[in-house]
């Protein structure tokens, strides 16, 4: 991240128009999508591990482009959608769940689909978004 950052203006232009290529022609540059994928321990189980996969800079920065793309078109994601947002963190559905259900008692099912967009169908996604 730091090179990105870092870059002048006109390598900026350069890689923003190699992003915008690559997304406007559909190409998925195998380079970029590599994932170095890291075992590591679990803190109070310290004989299992937690696979962390972790994705080059260029293929996070195109990432966010997309999003932010993506957000600008349809509008602000829903306010009770807490994935893919900046800064919204585990404690803050948390906390919104707790201050809906007020004191009353309540049955709450938390779900994290794995892999749930690459599972589904690209076609129907697309027709959603159009």
């Amino acid at each position: 991240m730091f090179l990105l950052r870092n870059m002048g203006s006109p390598t900026k232009l350069v890689y923003l128009h190699l992003i915008n290529r690559t997304h406007t022609e559909r190409l998925q540059l195998i380079s970029w999508n590599q994932q170095d994928t890291k075992a590591i321990p679990k803190p109070k189980e310290p004989d299992t591990y937690q696979p962390i996969a972790l994705i080059t800079c260029t293929e996070k920065v195109r990432e966010r482009l997309v999003l932010n793309r993506l957000q600008w078109k349809i509008r602000p994601l829903h306010p009770h959608l807490y994935a893919y947002r900046k800064d919204i963190f585990t404690q803050k559905y948390i906390t919104d769940v707790l201050k809906t259900i007020n004191h009353y008692k309540a049955f709450v099912i938390f779900l994290d689909l794995e892999k749930a967009l690459g599972l589904a169908s690209s076609p129907a996604i697309l027709f959603t978004l159009v």
